[in-house]
Formats: C-alpha cells, sequence, structure tokens
C-alpha cells in the first residue's frame, strides 16, 4: 500500500500510510454518479437522499475518530 501512496524510494511509514488511507475522500465519486442519474428516473431522489447521507456519516465517523487515530499511532505530541 505505502508504493501506491508514495512511490519514491523515500518511503512512507505504515502509520502515516494509515491516516491517508483513513482520512482520504470518501464519498466525492459516489455523489457524482448519483448526481449523474437521469433526474426522471423513478428513485432518482432517494438514491441522492441516501448517497449523502452515507457520505455525511462516512465523513463525521471518520472526523471524529482521526484524532484517537493519531494518539494511538503516535503521531500526534499529545
Amino acid at each position: 500500500m505505502t508504493a501506491a501512496v508514495h512511490p519514491t524510494q523515500e518511503g512512507i511509514s505504515a502509520s502515516w500510510a494509515t491516516v491517508m488511507a483513513w482520512g482520504g475522500l470518501r464519498g466525492a465519486l459516489s455523489l457524482v454518479l448519483a448526481l449523474s442519474l437521469p433526474s426522471a428516473s423513478a428513485d432518482y431522489q432517494r438514491v441522492v437522499a441516501l448517497t449523502a447521507g452515507t457520505v455525511t456519516v462516512s465523513l463525521l465517523l471518520q472526523g471524529m475518530t482521526m484524532g484517537p487515530l493519531l494518539r494511538r499511532l503516535k503521531i500526534t505530541g499529545r
């Protein structure tokens, strides 16, 4: 995984790779795909609402758990 994230010979620690994977963008592609559906389709509103809700919950969960993750991996000074 680290080679895909940082393809130089310097490398990247597993801790930082974990943080980057946990904090990565999630949902942008899902929202684009949901919004690109024809608005005349029967379940358009439902698909967009469910996708937006899932992305929001995912972002909140990741945001609230980033601090504890950093402390557990001993990346932060606190």
